[in-house]
């Protein structure tokens, strides 16, 4: 796992004492995922990630059902996975959330009613879709993925960005 920005950003949304649901919205192939799955496995004492990437009837159907009974849905995500989410420290993660429509407003039913963070993934496609303004539910924080910075690059080959050179004693890139 490359280390992203993102993931403090991420950490200071669950430090939020009233915190909403989370959607991390970007391009595909640049990590959202992969950092999403890996804020889980650190920050959690437990979490579900569900992919809804395959747009199917039943997991559609769960979703539109969370709306009134999201205990029942939590309960049958434990049940599918062989997981079991903890109230105040689970999380659940719903992975592309641009398939179906209604899984940001499942979200919100689970942060309510279950006491369980969660975090929805939604893909910019190649079809031009965005998460219009117009579109974010009240009580939703959107934070957008870029690809790797320069710095993240860096990071990722585990070099310095710096190096202090002996003859001019002044920082410059390595290499300089």
């Amino acid at each position: 796992m490359f280390k992203r920005k993102i993931y403090d950003r991420m950490v200071s949304w669950k430090e939020e004492e009233k915190r909403s649901v989370l959607i991390i919205e970007g391009a595909g192939g640049v990590g959202k995922t992969s950092t999403v799955e890996e804020f889980g496995k650190n920050e959690y004492g437990s979490y579900i990630r569900i992919g809804l990437s395959k747009k199917s009837r039943s997991m559609e159907g769960m979703l539109l059902d969370c709306q009134s009974d999201p205990m029942g849905f939590v309960v049958r995500l434990q049940a599918m996975t062989g997981r079991k989410l903890i109230p105040y420290d689970g999380l659940v993660i719903l992975d592309s959330i641009q398939e179906i429509q209604c899984a940001r407003q499942a979200m919100h039913s689970i942060r309510s009613e279950c006491h369980l963070d969660c975090i929805g993934v939604f893909s910019k496609t190649s079809r031009g879709m965005t998460l219009e303004k117009t579109q974010t539910c009240q009580g939703e924080t959107v934070l957008e993925m870029l690809p790797m910075d320069f710095e993240e690059f860096l990071w990722a080959r585990r070099d310095s960005p710096y190096a202090l050179t002996s003859k001019r004693k002044s920082w410059c890139i390595k290499g300089c």
